[in-house]
């Protein structure tokens, strides 16, 4: 007993000196700081400084600060490269310390920043030379990030990847098919998923209910039910339960279909199965019913979370938000506004990017400023869909000084516009009939390589038609040729439209 108390009292020691250096590195951290930073005195650890107190630091004192410190840990990188996310421009900067601080990043490092630039192949391949350079090797996860945020299908650079995996002595196992099935759905590579099927078959991989579930919802997703079943089939003759997750998926695709009598029988399921619903599920159900204007039934979701005391997460407010704000019901979604902050759930960008576009849809513009000044007092930086709904917004009204003014801010913290802010612009200026715009905003998609889509050539076309300019319409129907642009229903009926007009 005397033993163990002599070594309890050495760890003891030792704790407490191993502390008191770790407060002496902070004070003398602390004191080399600018004053824009205000560190809290709680933190622990002097890697935590900076962590800590990302939202209250300005970008350019930040990086200063992460220059002049020595041997900065990975896991202080990592918070910085999360918090740079959205701004190319500092996590240029912030890679240039990384090279030139002396630590060889480790393979999380690695693997964020394949993440940051998803879309960027030639830093991709600038991180894996100086990976080979320092001799960091891969390992399955890394491969993995590389199939989940820099592989496109499409093309089947999947495949190079999957050799380089097999050289390095990992095969192809359950998880790297769950991110390849996944990769494909959202390209939409439907074909590939029933490869894959056919290909774990031939290596009797035995499909695990997360591969099954990762199947099931890319079908449900496109709208191939036949395959769903036979898949669900599948797994009742293996005797694999289907989980909360699949079932909520399926109700949330069924209901995207406006299959609601197949919603009912997928919950009759469940509860024969002794499967209780989640979070998760009544998220769906949310969703499923809101996107289709049933609000009653949607009333009667939150009364049945009450009564199994499931909390709404902010998932949850979000869908109801946007369903009550595009049913026109402004009142009860500030009612449910008021209901977050009774449950201290804070809104995120997600939450106020609805909200505009809710209050800016019925031309509540003070409304709108509200919440951006709100946005701005929380710290919480604008996303490319709030930018979207404030064009739309003040497009639709002929507010052109107010369009550009958003314009100029978007180039100002470094947000490129994407094909749906195009679309938005080009239908505006359309409606108003300022077609020398639109032509600009054409060769301003083109110089920055952005192919149009559906949505941009039904504003083309309905402007062009609107205004007699037929000969612009024959263009347009050239553009979607040229781009292969399969039309939807409502743009199949214009362009029907326009031939019978024509005569041809």
């Amino acid at each position: 007993g005397r033993k163990f108390n002599s070594q309890i009292t050495i760890i003891s020691v030792s704790v407490c000196l191993i502390l008191t250096v770790i407060d002496l590195t902070m004070l003398r951290t602390v004191s080399r700081l600018p004053k824009v930073v205000s560190f809290k005195q709680s933190a622990k650890f002097s890697y935590r400084l900076i962590d800590t107190n990302l939202t209250t630091c300005a970008t350019d004192s930040i990086l200063e600060l992460v220059k002049k410190e020595p041997n900065i840990p990975n896991r202080t990188y990592h918070s910085l490269l999360h918090y740079f996310s959205n701004s190319i421009n500092a996590l240029d900067q912030l890679w240039e310390i990384i090279k030139h601080n002396g630590n060889i990043p480790n393979l999380t490092t690695y693997t964020l920043l394949n993440k940051c630039y998803s879309q960027n192949k030639k830093k991709i391949e600038e991180f894996r030379k100086h990976m080979s350079d320092h001799n960091v090797q891969p390992n399955r996860m890394y491969f993995n990030s590389l199939l989940q945020h820099y592989i496109n299908p499409v093309n089947k650079e999947y495949e190079k990847i999957l050799d380089e995996m097999k050289e390095a002595g990992f095969e192809l196992d359950l998880v790297t098919i769950a991110v390849l099935i996944t990769q494909f759905r959202k390209a939409g590579n439907f074909d590939e998923v029933l490869k894959l099927k056919n290909q774990m078959e031939q290596l009797k991989i035995q499909p695990s209910v997360f591969v099954y579930t990762a199947m099931i919802i890319s079908f449900a997703k496109a709208g191939k039910f036949d395959e769903v079943n036979q898949l669900r089939s599948d797994m009742a003759k293996l005797k694999l339960k289907p989980n909360v997750c699949e079932f909520s998926s399926l109700i949330d695709c069924y209901g995207k279909a406006g299959n609601f009598e197949q919603v009912k029988q997928l919950r009759s399921e469940m509860a024969k199965l002794k499967i209780k619903p989640e979070i998760i599920t009544f998220n769906s159900l949310v969703r499923c019913y809101g996107r289709a204007g049933k609000l009653e039934e949607m009333n009667q979701l939150r009364s049945e979370m009450a009564k199994l005391k499931i909390k709404p997460e902010i998932i949850t407010f979000n869908s109801l938000v946007r369903c009550y704000g595009r049913a026109g019901k402004l009142e009860e979604m500030n009612q449910l506004r008021s209901e977050m902050a009774k449950l201290k759930i804070k809104p995120n960008v997600i939450t106020f990017s609805t909200l505009i576009d809710c209050f800016g849809r019925a031309r509540k513009f003070k409304e709108v400023n509200e919440l951006l000044e709100e946005m701005k007092q929380a710290n919480i930086q604008p996303n490319i869909e709030i930018f979207d709904s404030l064009l739309n917004s003040y497009g639709r009204v002929e507010r052109f000084d107010k369009v550009e003014e958003i314009r100029k801010l978007m180039d100002r913290i470094e947000l490129k516009p994407n094909v749906i802010t195009f679309s938005i612009l080009i239908d505006c200026y359309g409606r108003a009939k300022k077609f020398k715009k639109v032509n600009e905003l054409l060769e301003e998609m083109k110089q920055a390589n952005i192919q149009p889509e559906t949505e941009t050539i039904d504003s083309l076309i309905r402007c062009y038609l609107k205004a007699g300019r037929y000969k612009d319409v024959e263009k347009t129907r050239m553009i979607m040729e040229q781009h292969n642009i399969q039309p939807d229903k409502a743009l199949q009926r214009i362009l029907q439209y326009f031939k019978s007009r024509n005569g041809n």
